[in-house]
Protein backbone atom coordinates (compact mmCIF):
# COMPACT_ATOMS: atom_id res chain seq x y z
CA UNK A 1 0.00 0.00 0.00
CA UNK A 2 1.21 3.54 -0.62
CA UNK A 3 2.30 5.91 1.77
CA UNK A 4 -0.69 8.07 1.93
CA UNK A 5 -2.72 5.19 2.97
CA UNK A 6 -0.21 3.60 5.35
CA UNK A 7 -0.46 6.68 7.25
CA UNK A 8 -2.09 6.68 11.18
CA UNK A 9 -5.79 6.03 10.10
CA UNK A 10 -7.13 9.10 12.32
CA UNK A 11 -4.86 11.69 12.86
CA UNK A 12 -6.76 14.04 15.38
CA UNK A 13 -6.98 13.79 18.84
CA UNK A 14 -10.57 13.10 19.27
CA UNK A 15 -12.28 10.53 16.45
CA UNK A 16 -15.69 12.35 16.44
CA UNK A 17 -18.07 14.51 18.30
CA UNK A 18 -18.69 11.69 20.43
CA UNK A 19 -15.59 10.53 20.69
CA UNK A 20 -16.11 6.74 19.33
CA UNK A 21 -14.94 5.90 15.79
CA UNK A 22 -16.70 2.87 13.66
CA UNK A 23 -14.45 1.23 11.83
CA UNK A 24 -15.87 -0.62 8.86
CA UNK A 25 -14.23 -3.30 7.00
CA UNK A 26 -14.41 -3.49 3.40
CA UNK A 27 -13.35 -6.84 2.90
CA UNK A 28 -10.97 -7.57 -0.23
CA UNK A 29 -13.34 -9.71 -2.33
CA UNK A 30 -15.89 -7.08 -1.76
CA UNK A 31 -14.00 -4.07 -3.49
CA UNK A 32 -12.51 -6.40 -5.97
CA UNK A 33 -16.04 -6.99 -7.40
CA UNK A 34 -16.71 -3.53 -8.01
CA UNK A 35 -20.44 -3.77 -7.42
CA UNK A 36 -21.06 -1.77 -4.04
CA UNK A 37 -24.75 -2.27 -4.02
CA UNK A 38 -24.54 -5.00 -0.71
CA UNK A 39 -22.36 -2.81 1.08
CA UNK A 40 -24.22 0.28 0.70
CA UNK A 41 -27.36 -1.09 1.46
CA UNK A 42 -25.87 -2.46 5.09
CA UNK A 43 -24.39 1.13 5.22
CA UNK A 44 -27.77 2.05 4.82
CA UNK A 45 -29.35 -0.18 7.17
CA UNK A 46 -26.83 -0.07 10.24
CA UNK A 47 -25.92 3.56 10.11
CA UNK A 48 -29.10 5.36 8.79
CA UNK A 49 -32.31 3.16 9.99
CA UNK A 50 -32.98 5.87 12.95
CA UNK A 51 -32.33 9.58 13.51
CA UNK A 52 -30.27 8.68 17.16
CA UNK A 53 -28.29 6.33 14.43
CA UNK A 54 -27.50 8.93 11.94
CA UNK A 55 -26.78 11.32 15.05
CA UNK A 56 -24.03 8.80 16.60
CA UNK A 57 -22.34 8.16 13.50
CA UNK A 58 -21.64 11.92 11.94
CA UNK A 59 -18.21 12.58 11.42
CA UNK A 60 -17.01 9.03 13.45
CA UNK A 61 -16.97 6.30 10.65
CA UNK A 62 -13.58 5.08 9.26
CA UNK A 63 -13.72 2.53 6.12
CA UNK A 64 -10.65 0.18 5.58
CA UNK A 65 -9.99 -1.51 2.35
CA UNK A 66 -8.31 -4.85 3.52
CA UNK A 67 -6.19 -6.89 1.62
CA UNK A 68 -3.88 -4.75 0.09
CA UNK A 69 -1.25 -4.17 2.23
CA UNK A 70 1.00 -5.32 -0.21
CA UNK A 71 0.32 -4.00 -2.75
CA UNK A 72 2.71 -0.83 -3.54
CA UNK A 73 0.01 1.35 -4.96
CA UNK A 74 -2.26 3.94 -3.16
CA UNK A 75 -5.90 2.88 -2.94
CA UNK A 76 -6.74 5.03 -5.26
CA UNK A 77 -4.62 4.07 -7.91
CA UNK A 78 -6.13 0.43 -7.64
CA UNK A 79 -8.64 0.23 -10.50
CA UNK A 80 -10.82 -2.19 -8.58
CA UNK A 81 -10.50 -0.17 -5.45
CA UNK A 82 -11.57 2.78 -7.16
CA UNK A 83 -14.40 1.25 -9.56
CA UNK A 84 -15.77 0.14 -5.76
CA UNK A 85 -15.58 3.87 -4.40
CA UNK A 86 -17.11 5.51 -7.68
CA UNK A 87 -19.85 2.48 -7.35
CA UNK A 88 -20.22 3.26 -3.59
CA UNK A 89 -20.82 6.76 -4.12
CA UNK A 90 -23.70 6.01 -6.80
CA UNK A 91 -25.74 4.75 -4.51
CA UNK A 92 -24.51 5.83 -0.81
CA UNK A 93 -23.38 9.80 -1.30
CA UNK A 94 -22.89 10.06 2.18
CA UNK A 95 -19.24 10.38 2.61
CA UNK A 96 -18.92 14.27 4.14
CA UNK A 97 -21.86 13.74 6.84
CA UNK A 98 -20.14 10.06 8.15
CA UNK A 99 -16.18 10.03 7.40
CA UNK A 100 -14.63 11.28 9.82
CA UNK A 101 -13.28 14.25 8.38
CA UNK A 102 -9.68 13.45 8.94
CA UNK A 103 -9.65 9.73 8.19
CA UNK A 104 -7.95 8.01 5.51
CA UNK A 105 -11.01 6.93 3.83
CA UNK A 106 -11.72 10.66 3.12
CA UNK A 107 -8.92 11.07 1.29
CA UNK A 108 -9.45 7.51 -0.52
CA UNK A 109 -12.59 8.69 -1.80
CA UNK A 110 -12.40 12.29 -2.61
CA UNK A 111 -9.05 11.01 -5.13
CA UNK A 112 -10.82 7.39 -5.89
CA UNK A 113 -13.84 9.88 -7.28
CA UNK A 114 -11.91 12.82 -8.92
CA UNK A 115 -8.77 10.81 -9.65
CA UNK A 116 -5.45 12.45 -8.00
CA UNK A 117 -2.25 13.62 -9.66
CA UNK A 118 1.32 12.94 -7.52
CA UNK A 119 3.16 16.14 -7.92
CA UNK A 120 5.99 17.24 -6.07
CA UNK A 121 6.12 19.34 -2.77
CA UNK A 122 8.89 22.37 -3.49
CA UNK A 123 10.52 22.54 0.16
CA UNK A 124 10.00 18.90 1.17
CA UNK A 125 10.37 17.36 -1.88
CA UNK A 126 8.38 14.35 -1.18
CA UNK A 127 5.33 12.94 -3.21
CA UNK A 128 1.81 14.49 -2.25
CA UNK A 129 -1.33 13.95 -4.05
CA UNK A 130 -3.65 16.71 -5.34
CA UNK A 131 -7.10 16.88 -6.98
CA UNK A 132 -8.79 18.92 -9.43
CA UNK A 133 -10.03 21.90 -7.21
CA UNK A 134 -12.73 22.94 -9.27
CA UNK A 135 -14.10 18.64 -10.15
CA UNK A 136 -13.54 18.61 -6.01
CA UNK A 137 -16.04 22.18 -5.64
CA UNK A 138 -18.31 20.50 -7.92
CA UNK A 139 -18.88 17.03 -6.20
CA UNK A 140 -19.11 18.90 -2.76
CA UNK A 141 -21.73 21.42 -4.52
CA UNK A 142 -23.72 19.03 -6.46
CA UNK A 143 -23.54 15.27 -4.41
CA UNK A 144 -22.34 15.67 -1.02
CA UNK A 145 -23.63 19.27 0.15
CA UNK A 146 -27.26 18.11 -0.65
CA UNK A 147 -27.48 15.07 0.36
CA UNK A 148 -25.43 16.03 3.62
CA UNK A 149 -28.01 18.39 3.89
CA UNK A 150 -30.91 15.95 3.78
CA UNK A 151 -28.95 13.09 6.19
CA UNK A 152 -28.20 15.81 8.79
CA UNK A 153 -32.09 17.02 8.59
CA UNK A 154 -32.85 13.10 9.29
CA UNK A 155 -31.08 13.61 12.28
CA UNK A 156 -32.01 16.83 13.50
CA UNK A 157 -28.57 18.50 13.08
CA UNK A 158 -28.98 22.12 13.58
CA UNK A 159 -28.72 24.12 10.45
CA UNK A 160 -25.32 25.83 12.14
CA UNK A 161 -23.50 22.56 12.76
CA UNK A 162 -24.77 21.64 9.06
CA UNK A 163 -23.20 24.73 7.38
CA UNK A 164 -20.25 24.45 9.68
CA UNK A 165 -19.62 20.91 8.67
CA UNK A 166 -19.67 22.18 5.05
CA UNK A 167 -16.91 25.06 5.49
CA UNK A 168 -14.59 22.71 6.90
CA UNK A 169 -14.85 20.36 4.46
CA UNK A 170 -14.50 23.65 1.80
CA UNK A 171 -11.63 25.00 3.49
CA UNK A 172 -10.50 21.27 4.34
CA UNK A 173 -10.31 19.90 0.57
CA UNK A 174 -10.06 22.94 -1.01
CA UNK A 175 -7.13 25.07 0.45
Amino acid sequence: MGWLSRRRHIESESPGHNDVLTVIPIEHDVSQGGDAAAFAAWLYANLMSTPAAIQQHRAAVEFVWEGYSDDPRELWDIPEVVAFNRDLNQRWPCSLYFLHPDSNSMLVMVFSLLGATLVREPVAGRAVSRVDRRALSDLISTSWEPTLRKVAGLAGVPGALVEDMLQSATIRFLS
